[in-house]
């Protein structure tokens, strides 16, 4: 789901004519272009997961008028409400990127079923003919359907179903013979026996 708006405010010179026009070229640009990926697309409790948005949020864009080129320069600063009621806001000017690159990273702790929500602010510088100002106050927005997964490993006897997990966990059922007690060392340690 996208949408924007906003309201303009004109730096030293500048008319409502050529903030609308300027608005409109930003809400253009940013609305065709704001959404978000998640990755992996359920995220795993306790494993981090890594948004990305498909958006530029430094962009330049021309536009073409009859006085003139518009030129309008602008910075997007996503917020992101993640679903489990955190909520993150910057870096300005970042998009994301997928595993591993990414830095827009959240780690779920517990189940949930809900909707991630992107909300980018921008600001922006405009020019025109020799004139100058700023626009602010537009927003855009981007959603996605969350479904967190958690994953419970199961140690069972050989040829019998794992026991009750907590519901909606993906079983991982292994059989008993193949988690045998293997001697490792620890680093600054004499040893010790584990699970693997």
């Amino acid at each position: 789901m996208l949408g924007w708006a906003g309201t303009g405010s004109a730096g030293c010179s500048g008319d409502a004519g050529t903030l609308h026009a300027g608005h409109r070229v930003l809400a253009g640009h940013a609305a065709a272009r704001t959404q978000a990926a998640l990755n992996p697309t359920n995220p795993i409790t306790g494993l981090d997961a890594y948004l990305s948005l498909r958006a530029d949020l430094r962009p330049a864009i021309t536009h073409q008028t009859p006085l003139g080129p518009l030129t309008v320069t602008a910075v997007g600063t996503p917020t992101i409400r993640w679903g489990d009621g955190h909520v993150t806001t910057g870096p300005r000017g970042y998009a994301g990127a997928p595993y591993p690159d990414g830095k827009l990273v959240h780690q779920y702790i517990d189940r949930c079923v809900g909707t991630l929500v992107v909300t980018v602010a921008w600001t922006a510088r405009w020019s025109l003919g020799g004139d100058s100002g700023s626009l602010s106050g537009l927003t855009t927005t981007a959603q996605l359907p969350l479904r967190t997964e958690e994953i419970q490993a199961v140690i069972t006897p050989a040829g019998q179903p794992p026991p009750n997990l907590r519901p909606g966990a993906a079983p991982l059922g292994l059989p008993h013979h193949a988690t045998p007690l293997i001697p490792f060392r620890i680093r600054g340690s004499s040893g010790g026996r584990g699970t693997r």
